[in-house]
């Protein structure tokens, strides 16, 4: 996906000179809001047959007011946030928003929480995200990014243990939650939606798709079964390889639209998802998505086998192999893929403040690795990155 983070300070000023409340910024300054369009099509969130946008506004960066108007303006009617997401910024933001707007009615809201010790936490950690809200429920809670590095071993058959069960049922009883559920990227995913499955107990799963998860038969065969048992799934992660075929794309496409615009459409195409999250970033990137969700039109046959080609050749994101070799070779917690990453953003995307906050966000001890075993990491890592040089830029660049 594209990753530009918001509108220059300069673009900023421009599109706000005719008006203060004035929604413009996507070609320039306009003194008129931009069009609204009605809510984006639907489709049915799992068994609870409660209809969601199948495009979604993600919220993992610096947000405001007029983003998530021009969000809501294009017809989206999901927002998806977290308690972590810039710094909890991001549900204060989504705060402000209902209460200036008074539309919480209209929008399904979904946040997460890191529930480490167990489903049960959940219980504990729900009142704080309804007061970051300033809302009475939520509609759809995630344990977020189950499996990560900060969860034991084993979490990825929480979903179907009974303390998951139990903990879901008096969430919803409470009236705090309509929907349980959890979010996951790790490469146990597929493992996580089949005990998800067999467990009965989860209402809904976010988890790592792109184009290429279709010929994936393990992810195919645990999205089968999830589906069947009634449990409704949402796509991420759908764009964040596009960017790396955006010159390919352009020199061989047949349709009139962006690389990330075609992952849209492709990701769309299968109706076992009910939709998909995305964090846009800017206007042009909610108008371009927005435009595709709404139009009905599959993708060209040549365009689809290009996309799917360019996936298959690569390459995609960092640590993708991974199997945790790297980790194993220091023989204690890092934040080695962390460090690779946010390198990235500063140095491809251009995140700097993004990239900063969080590197100073990691404990101290996991970036204070010795000279010794970045080589050693840098032995282990099937993508052969150069850790040493990575935590080197690291350094200089987030001081």
């Amino acid at each position: 996906m594209s990753e530009s983070m918001r509108p220059s300070r300069r673009n900023f000023l421009k599109t706000t000179a005719v008006t203060a409340t004035a929604l413009s910024g996507v070609r320039g300054a306009r003194a008129e809001e931009p069009k609204a369009f009605p809510a984006l099509p639907m489709r049915k969130l799992g068994r609870s047959g409660i209809p969601v946008s199948v495009l979604n506004q993600g919220t993992a960066f610096r947000l405001t007011q007029r983003m998530l108007d021009f969000s809501y303006a294009q017809g989206t009617r999901y927002f998806d946030t977290a308690d972590c997401y810039e710094g909890g910024g991001a549900e204060r933001e989504i705060a402000r928003w209902f209460e200036r707007t008074g539309k919480r009615k209209e929008i399904f809201l979904v946040t997460k929480c890191h529930p480490t010790e167990g489903p049960r936490q959940m219980l504990e950690m729900v009142d704080a995200r309804l007061e970051a809200l300033k809302t009475n429920h939520i509609d759809l809670l995630f344990m977020h990014q189950l499996c990560d590095r900060e969860y034991p071993k084993g979490a990825e058959a929480w979903s179907k243990s009974a303390e998951y069960k139990e903990t879901a049922e008096q969430l919803k009883k409470s009236g705090k939650c309509r929907l349980v559920g959890f979010s996951i990227h790790h490469q146990l995913r597929a493992t996580a939606l089949e005990n998800a499955a067999a467990g009965g107990a989860v209402d809904a799963i976010m988890f790592k798709y792109d184009p290429r998860t279709k010929k994936n038969d393990e992810m195919n065969r645990a999205i089968d079964r999830c589906v069947k048992a009634g449990i409704g799934l949402i796509a991420m992660k759908t764009q964040s390889s596009a960017r790396a075929f955006q010159s390919r794309w352009e020199k061989m496409k047949t349709d009139d639209i962006t690389v990330q615009q075609a992952v849209v459409k492709a990701v769309l195409s299968d109706e076992r998802l009910s939709g998909m999250t995305s964090h846009m970033v800017s206007f042009k990137m909610i108008e371009d998505n927005a435009a595709m969700a709404r139009d009905a039109k599959p993708l060209a046959a040549a365009d689809r086998e290009l996309l799917e080609g360019l996936y298959a050749s690569g390459p995609h994101r960092l640590c993708e192999r991974c199997g945790g070799a790297c980790a194993d070779a220091v023989g204690r917690p890092t934040a080695l893929h962390d460090v690779a990453r946010f390198v990235m953003y500063h140095e491809v995307y251009g995140q700097r403040v993004r990239a900063r906050e969080h590197y100073h966000g990691l404990p101290a001890e996991w970036v204070d690795l010795s000279a010794e075993e970045l080589s050693r990491a840098q032995a282990a890592c099937a993508d052969g990155l150069d850790y040493p040089a990575i935590f080197a830029k690291a350094r200089r660049y987030f001081a």
